[in-house]
């Protein structure tokens, strides 16, 4: 007998329920996630789609499975509501974790806040393998027992177990698991079960998440059990597959809901024939844009509250733009998100006290009609949107915009602006997914679905250029309908890293077999006949990170759809030897699809209403037709609002809308027109117009990470690229670099100088030069005009990526001594690298040859200078389409109202600094390891007759004369330090630009070594003198303890200069501020660049041992507010090297604020083969022999306030 499924999408907001019946008809239901009124929404729903009254429990017998996708692992990821977690970790690694890959989460915030780590307590295991897996010092069983006791007492039941090297060799955690066993612990995680590939940060945090996240899933299904007794109940996955509820991990279960809407978009694509779609799930809290064409794009890495973790999961990209966003203003901006309101209270019309969001106005636009929407609201839960509340909030801030800007909006055109914003960032996670990953977004059919998405979809379509929407009768549920649709999914990984050759590719079958054979069992164990396996190799070039997934095929089928993927992506074939990552195997099993849902009438197309609904710039009289009494074949052409149970689909003017033969509402744009938005600035179009060309930037960075070569660029990410305007000022950036993003506007001045009335279309520049704006000489600059329709430049783009090696008397081109900016490596100025659009490689490579002191690895400087003229390519690229879309005049004056925006933004910044007084002076100075002064004075004042009127002069007079050593600081690393620290102090999200030097006067003493001549040394001031320039800024602002002020550079390498050169700065303490206690192991200031994780750094470069990783406690100075603590890093080298460190903070401590104690300096230590160790110094360079260790103390940050 045929009994009843139900398949349930848990959001955050809301809980759709999708129930099919025993004569296999639908009924649906949406509800609140979060309600007084009932205990669970699952549970409620099930019981309202089965008509059950109050006193009835569900009938077990009549329903055959649920099936459930679920944020209650999310949620107890964001509100750190797991299981209290121990981790067990390697000797020397305890704080790894917590350090991670060293960034910062948010470049311009003072007081840094690292994510909250999910385990509890930390305990190291005393043991140790190499790379290779063998073993190197054995398991102190002893010791892990007392120690797994001690935990045990204390409460302990869940563990994570993560070894380094377990991946490869896992005995010592399987003695671990035997142990903790015996003692009683109840939920053990292992590394190298959870996740068993290389990368122990990754595969720790893996490791955690799953220990962490399982017994609050166990916890939820024993819960609903006592509702749903022994029905069977299936769990949605990221990976978009289902499993058991028996078998759910914490790990996996992450995304299970928005997988639910990708498996839901991919059918509709799949019934309308759509060859590529995007889909576009726009939901209370948040939205989820994700890419189908046949298949689905994979991520083997998700985050999710701070926390990155390796899982298989579809790969969705979610940005804080949801119906609940929460609509603001910030003086200047409107502003939406990224804060919900959530469920309880939810937006203003909710009744229940809440504030303003998407919904609101999408309300007072008409879009949303409350007779046409449920009856859910209020205190009692009975009643409708409440729209005269929302007009009273929409009137208070219509108010204060109007009074703040001298604008005359209405509360319409208010509403008006948050929309179109709120489309601007959804817009922009689309490209992420489709652009940025190779693809052309207008190729595309946009399904979409969430209660919001149908009263977006237009102006996405619009500002994608998108000319198809797709929306199923299912719409607002779609991820449920998904998740009725997803089959049964199990999947093994195993980390092998190896060289990709044909014997190991006719090897490999039998070790596939080994993998499916269990993932086969378990699925057929359910009662699944048709079962599907495919096997996968993780491919990529040796020696880089990212990998591609490719489907397991003879050997030269493989090689070439790598190369063929790898250049549709990254935009160029590899050159170099490959290697396998990982074997990856997924099994499915598939299950009974649920018959597509179709509209069965023929009624007269009749609207049911008319509603005045508005549109751009004035009402509009809108039809509204009822989607159950549109008729297949029905055309209609916009304004018009079709209307279901749970959501509004919004045809704008310029669209169509018609009735496929599966039901679907097809959306048509049928006239692609110019946007309208004047030249003039307001607060709507500044924030459209911020993100847009924050975009372009971001879309320039992204083409730079995929196309280069290098670990420099590639992995630790240090690069950033710009856009410019046609004099050469900072427009708008990525958060990239800040010590790159400050000086390269001088750079692009530079090229404008030298090349006057001689650019071309097609046209690129190559400057390095440190005195023309460049920050040392690795940094290479590249720099494009735009021209657009015009006959000369109207902007500039430019991308700035640091290469591991142009020349000089050190591999690597950071010699700690040298003398001469001539020593430190061949000196571009002014080279033509692009003529007509071609590339001028000859004369390229004769340039970096050409000198006393060449550059090493010219085939990587090649690929990565290539990487960076795709990159300004792009960004030449996607400003044409701004301009085409906007008109150049447009585009033109908001660069200008970007950059006006930023003046005043720094404006009150330095009129709240100021705090009522009309003037503030104050000085400081600092003092560099060799003795050298940094001072200065800065006055802050009003001068009303400027406009903005607070400013600023900074005065580095006082400042020592430049050195003979290289720790002189180029001008323009120095005003990008000034604008950097001065950025600081605007607490809102603006692009750093030149705007918020308008506000600023720099007086540099020439010959300084803030101003040094043109043939100084200069590679340690770009690294090194730049942190201190910021501590002496922020010293004399007095907001905050001194950070770590030193990047610690450390590079080693051949005696000879062959082979591979290792590059990396060390992470230190931030300063306290009066707030907040500085953060421990994080880069600061001038960097941000990411280290390399230390599985994967042992497995490159065979000849070191990482001892020790850890955080150096109590090196943060003491105070009201503690600074961060340095960390311990500790390199034994197993064969000789040259090896050379670039360091400061080891004679000068920094500085704590108001009272608070100093940090500790740091230090470098040789540790020889007797035990001794010998002090280093600030900077050395030698050969370290065979089982000596290089031992690196780095600065912890100054405190703030006096305890007493």
């Amino acid at each position: 007998m045929s009994k009843w499924v139900f398949a349930i999408d848990k959001g955050g907001t809301f809980t759709d329920i999708i129930g099919i019946d025993p004569q296999k008809k639908l009924h649906t239901s949406k509800l609140l996630s979060e309600s007084l009124s009932y205990k669970d929404s699952i549970v409620e729903g099930i019981r309202q789609i089965l008509n059950l009254e109050e006193d009835e429990v569900i009938p077990h017998d009549k329903i055959q499975r649920i099936r459930i996708g679920t944020t209650i692992a999310t949620n107890a990821l964001l509100e750190r509501k797991g299981s209290t977690t121990a981790l067990l970790i390697t000797s020397g690694f305890k704080d790894l974790l917590e350090i991670g890959n060293q960034a910062r989460p948010s470049l311009f915030d003072l007081s840094i806040v690292k994510p909250k780590q999910l385990y509890a307590s930390v305990t190291e295991v005393n043991e140790r393998l190499d790379s290779d897996g063998n073993i190197i010092t054995k398991l102190d069983k002893t010791k892990l027992e007392k120690d797994l006791r001690d935990l045990y007492n204390s409460g302990y039941r869940s563990i994570a177990i993560v070894l380094l090297h377990s991946w490869k060799n896992s005995i010592h955690e399987e003695i671990c698991f035997d142990i903790a066993t015996q003692i009683g612990f109840t939920n053990i995680s292992l590394s190298s079960e959870v996740m068993p590939l290389i990368n122990v940060v990754n595969r720790g945090q893996t490791t955690v998440v799953d220990s962490y996240l399982y017994p609050v899933l166990s916890d939820y299904i024993l819960s609903l059990k006592e509702d749903l007794g022994n029905i069977p109940i299936e769990f949605m996955q990221s990976s978009g597959g289902l499993i058991d509820s028996e078998s759910l991990t914490g790990k996996d279960s992450v995304l299970s809901g928005p997988a639910g809407g990708v498996i839901g978009s991919a059918i509709v694509g799949e019934a309308n024939n759509c060859l590529s779609v995007i889909g576009f799930d726009m939901g209370g809290t948040s939205t989820d844009v994700s890419r189908y064409d046949g298949s689905y794009t994979k991520s083997s890495e998700i985050e999710a509250g701070g926390i990155k973790f390796q899982t298989s999961s579809l790969d969705i990209e979610t940005v804080a733009a949801g119906g609940g966003s929460l609509l603001w203003f910030d003086g200047q901006r409107l502003q939406v998100g990224p804060e919900s309101a959530g469920a309880i209270p939810g937006p203003v019309c909710y009744g229940l006290n809440g504030l303003l969001t998407i919904t609101d106005a999408n309300l007072i636009l008409g879009r949303i009609s409350p007779d046409f929407f449920p009856k859910a609201f209020g205190i009692n839960r009975n009643s409708k949107l409440d729209i005269e509340k929302t007009r009273v909030a929409f009137e208070d801030l219509r108010l204060e915009v109007n009074s703040k800007t001298n604008s005359n909006f209405t509360i319409e055109e208010l509403a008006m602006g948050f929309v179109k914003i709120a489309n601007e960032k959804m817009a922009s996670a689309i490209k992420k997914v489709s652009v940025s990953r190779g693809y052309d977004i207008r190729d595309h059919s946009l399904v979409c679905f969430g209660g919001a998405a149908p009263q977006h979809c237009c102006g996405i379509g619009q500002a994608l250029d998108i000319s198809e929407i797709i929306i199923h009768p299912l719409s607002s549920l779609l991820s449920a309908y998904g998740i009725a649709n997803a089959d049964q999914f199990r999947y093994e990984v195993k980390s092998v890293v190896t060289e990709y050759t044909a014997d190991f590719n006719s090897q490999s079958s039998s070790e596939f077999k080994n993998l499916e054979k269990p993932l086969i069992n378990e699925i057929t164990k359910l009662g699944i006949e048709d079962v599907d396996s495919q096997h996968f190799f993780d491919l990529r070039v040796k020696g880089t990170d990212k990998f591609l997934t490719i489907p397991f095929a003879d050997y030269k089928t493989v090689i070439k759809q790598f190369r063929n993927r790898h250049k549709n992506l990254f935009g160029f074939f590899p050159s170099k030897e490959l290697e396998v990552a990982n074997l990856r195997v997924e099994v499915r099993g598939q299950t009974a699809r649920l018959t597509d849902y179709n509209v069965i009438d023929t009624k007269k197309v009749k609207p049911i209403s008319q509603s005045e609904v508005f549109f751009e710039n004035e009402f509009v009289r809108t039809e509204i037709y009822e989607r159950e009494n549109l008729p297949i074949g029905t055309e209609l052409v916009g304004p018009v609002i079709v209307t279901d149970r749970n959501s509004n689909t919004v045809v704008e003017p310029g669209f169509k809308i018609s009735v496929n033969k599966q039901s679907h509402l097809v959306i048509n744009q049928l006239t692609k027109e110019k946007l309208k938005t004047s030249s003039e600035r307001d607060p709507i179009s500044l924030e459209i117009f911020n993100n847009l060309f924050m975009g372009i930037a971001e879309e320039m960075g992204f083409t730079l990470q995929n196309t280069s070569h290098s670990v420099n660029i590639k992995e630790r990410l240090d690069f950033s690229c710009a856009l410019f305007d046609s004099e050469g000022n900072l427009v708008a950036n990525a958060p990239h670099v800040p010590v790159h993003l400050g000086a390269m506007s001088e750079s692009v001045k530079s090229i404008i100088s030298s090349n006057k009335n001689q650019m071309k279309k097609g046209d690129c520049y190559l400057i390095n030069n440190p005195h023309r704006g460049g920050s040392h000489l690795p940094d290479l600059t590249v720099i494009s005009p735009v021209f657009s329709t015009e006959t000369s430049p109207i902007f500039y783009v430019a991308s700035r990526g640091h290469h591991a090696d142009i020349g000089g008397i050190t591999p690597g081109s950071i010699p700690p001594f040298s003398k001469t900016i001539y020593e430190e490596g061949i000196i571009i100025d002014n080279f033509l690298l692009l003529e007509n659009g071609k590339l001028r490689e000859k004369e390229f490579v004769n340039l970096l040859k050409d000198s006393d002191y060449p550059a090493r690895n010219i085939d990587e400087r090649k690929h990565d200078i290539n990487a960076q003229i795709a990159a300004v390519m792009r960004g030449i690229k996607e400003l044409d389409n701004l301009i085409s879309k906007y008109g150049l005049q447009t585009v033109k004056s908001y660069m200008h109202h970007i950059r006006k925006n930023s003046a005043e933004a720094m404006s009150d910044a330095l009129e709240k600094y100021l705090d009522g007084k009309e003037a503030k002076e104050n000085s400081f100075e600092d003092f560099l390891d060799d003795g050298s002064r940094i001072s200065v004075k800065i006055n802050i004042m009003k001068d009303e007759t400027r406009n903005p009127p607070f400013y600023a002069i900074v005065d580095f007079s006082g400042t020592s004369p430049q050195t003979q050593n290289n720790l002189n600081a180029p001008i323009a690393v120095t005003k990008a330090a000034v604008l950097y620290v001065f950025r600081l102090l605007i607490n809102k999200t603006i692009p750093l630009n030149s705007g918020c030097l308008d506000q600023i006067k720099i007086i540099i003493p020439e010959e300084s070594i803030l101003n040094p001549t043109d043939e100084a040394a200069v590679v340690g001031g770009n690294v090194e003198t730049s942190q201190r320039i910021t501590d002496v800024l922020l010293g004399a602002l007095g907001i905050a303890g001194a950070s770590q002020g030193t990047m610690n550079n450390f590079v080693f390498g051949s005696d000879d200069g062959s082979g591979k050169q290792y590059y990396e700065t060390i992470a230190g303490g931030s300063g306290a501020t009066s707030q907040n206690n500085g953060a421990s192991a994080v880069q600061v200031h001038m960097t941000n660049t990411r280290s390399t994780d230390p599985e994967i750094l042992e497995h490159r470069f065979e000849e070191i041992r990482l001892e020790k990783f850890a955080i150096r406690q109590g090196s943060g100075g003491d105070g009201l507010f503690r600074g961060g603590d340095g960390v311990i890093r500790e390199i034994k080298f197993l064969e000789p090297r040259r090896v050379s460190i670039l360091s400061e903070r080891r004679t000068f401590p920094p500085y704590g604020m108001s009272g608070g104690d100093e940090g500790s300096c740091g230090s470098n230590h040789l540790r020889k083969n007797s035990g001794e160790e010998i002090d280093l110094g600030g900077k050395f360079e030698k050969v370290v022999q065979s089982g000596e260790t290089i031992v690196i103390k780095t600065p912890g940050g100054g405190g703030f306030g006096s305890k007493s």
